[in-house]
């Protein structure tokens, strides 16, 4: 019976009939003027059929047939590879027909199961038309069919992008002490899906069979989740894979992005669920103090936290806008009552100078200028120059940079790159934030300990010497570190309550414009500090 009989089902039979003369004759190929054969092979039969209930012991075989005779050589892997039944119950062995495969099992199909067999997209035809899309069908030996579905993305934990043919294995645990495993395979876009499970408790475990020997061995790349399937459900389970590793992230650089900022490199990746503040961390020097570290941040935390600091900025920057509005609406105000007051007061002058000049008296002195404010005598307050944190130099993919691996689209610059599990992606890369800044030419030790790696596997850290350079370009933009200014001048309803004012050494003075030197000489300058 027919499994999915399309509207074209006539004509591809007549298409088989002209495959099969074709491959009779000593060359194959399409008959000499007649159409090219672009059709890649079709199912249009198989037994059992869907969803037959078999009532009598099933020892096989599955068959599937074809529209048209099909090529023993499959475009990937093995003929046996190209099946997929599940629950798996004993080796898989499939066999090539002129128009079908037939599939067997070791030891028959046991009873009491429904079971699920997929045809992956790798059967060709006589001219190399391939299969687009896996073709399955369920049918039972005994078992109820529950029309439940498990999906998900299997995905690199340290990308977070979906990952091809990995197989998945859902292990049923349950009081009765069944241990029925039900496979499937990723797609090409890392999607598995298992249908008809039975409702128990699983384990689902993804994995790289490298070795094809259908066991999750120790070293091959794997994830595992686990499942309660109460009946006809649909779950989406997303898994995340990792390389096992078993030895700890060791310190391969500390690099100074400025007199407070140091980014550390590790070999491995650094777990994100673990704050980087339970790390431990010092700088010593053979002579004299060395800063304490304020705050350590992942990666993708000092991203955020800039960009706190920048929108804060933003934020200064419209409110002393608005200020200096109102400061200028305010001395228009006051010029205009001065002017009014001045022309009010040059009227009384003028009358009390012709009554002098009536009776004889002397000419009154005048009192020109009074009640004026010189235009020059309010000054605009300048406000605090702004210095960012500076920005992370861009990190190649193995150093697990962000903004290497962030996704595109709309609103992909909104925040830091997540996992299908909504968490962010982890990085080789970890910032400290210093409570005192480096001094020039000063050779410091720095020493990390009790980092944890993706895998888990603590005790990860190291030593590296670290130097800040003099800056190369007097004309680049200014450090970061300085004295504290008078905080007064910035108010709580004007700045992030987290935000702390720090001031920075210097700015040269080739990065002020001419017209603006003067204005900036009374400024304060102040910088967000502690954060998350």
């Amino acid at each position: 019976m027919a499994v999915a009989r399309l509207p074209r089902v006539v004509l591809a039979l007549v298409a088989a009939g002209s495959t099969g003369l074709a491959g009779a004759c000593a060359r194959q190929g399409s008959p000499p003027g007649g159409p090219e054969d672009r059709r890649p092979p079709v199912v249009v039969t198989t037994s059992p059929e869907p969803f037959e209930v078999l009532t009598e012991p099933f020892r096989g075989p599955v068959r599937f047939r074809f529209d048209e005779r099909v090529s023993e050589r499959v475009s990937g892997g093995t003929l046996d590879d190209a099946v997929l039944v599940s629950p798996r119950t004993g080796a898989v062995r499939a066999r090539h027909g002129r128009q079908d495969i037939s599939v067997d099992i070791a030891g028959g199909f046991k009873p009491g199961l429904v079971y699920r067999v997929t045809l992956q997209p790798v059967i060709r035809d006589l001219f190399n038309n391939q299969m687009r899309d896996p073709f399955e069908f369920v049918f039972s030996t005994g078992g109820e069919f529950t029309a439940s579905a498990v999906a998900g993305l299997v995905w690199d934990r340290t990308t977070g992008e979906g990952i091809r043919d990995l197989d998945v294995l859902a292990v049923a645990v349950n009081e009765e002490g069944d241990s029925t495993v039900y496979v499937a395979r990723t797609d090409t876009g890392g999607v598995y899906v298992l249908r008809y499970l039975p409702p128990s408790r699983y384990t689902l475990v993804a994995f790289e069979d490298r070795n094809q020997n259908d066991v999750v061995d120790r070293m091959e790349v794997q994830g595992s989740r686990g499942l309660l399937l109460s009946g006809a459900d649909t779950a989406i389970v997303p898994i995340g894979v990792l390389q096992p590793d078993t030895t700890p992230a060791r310190l391969t650089r500390a690099t100074p992005l400025d007199s407070l900022t140091l980014l550390l490199a590790f070999d491995d990746y650094i777990d994100p669920t673990i704050s980087a503040d339970q790390f431990g961390v010092s700088l010593t020097r053979e002579e004299g103090e060395s800063p304490g570290v304020e705050v350590a941040f992942h990666e993708y935390r000092y991203v955020e936290w800039r960009q706190t600091v920048q929108d804060s900025f933003a934020r200064l920057d419209s409110l002393e806008a608005a200020a200096a509005a109102a400061e200028r609406r305010a001395q228009a105000a006051a010029r205009a009552a001065a002017a009014e007051a001045a022309a009010a007061q040059d009227t009384a002058a003028g009358d009390t100078t012709r009554q002098a000049v009536r009776e004889g008296m002397p000419e009154a002195e005048g009192i020109e200028g009074e009640g004026r404010v010189p235009e020059d005598t309010v000054q605009a307050t300048a406000p605090p120059a702004r210095v960012l944190p500076p920005e992370l130099p861009a990190g190649t993919p193995a150093e697990g940079a962000p903004a290497a691996r962030r996704r595109s689209g709309a609103g992909a610059e909104a925040g830091p790159p997540l996992n299908p599990d909504g968490q962010p992606l982890p990085s080789r890369r970890i910032v400290l934030r210093l409570d005192g800044p480096l001094e020039v030419n000063v050779a410091y030790q720095l020493s990390v300990d009790v980092v944890v790696n993706l895998n888990g596997i603590p005790l990860g850290g190291g030593e590296a010497a670290v130097v800040r350079e003099p800056p190369k370009d007097t004309t680049a933009v200014a450090d970061t570190a300085g004295t504290p200014p008078d905080s007064s001048l910035v108010t709580e309803d004007t700045i992030p309550s987290d935000t702390a004012l720090v001031a920075p050494d210097s700015i040269p003075p080739d990065t002020i414009p001419p017209d603006t030197s003067r204005a900036l000489a009374g400024r304060q300058f102040f910088l967000p500090g502690r954060g998350r």
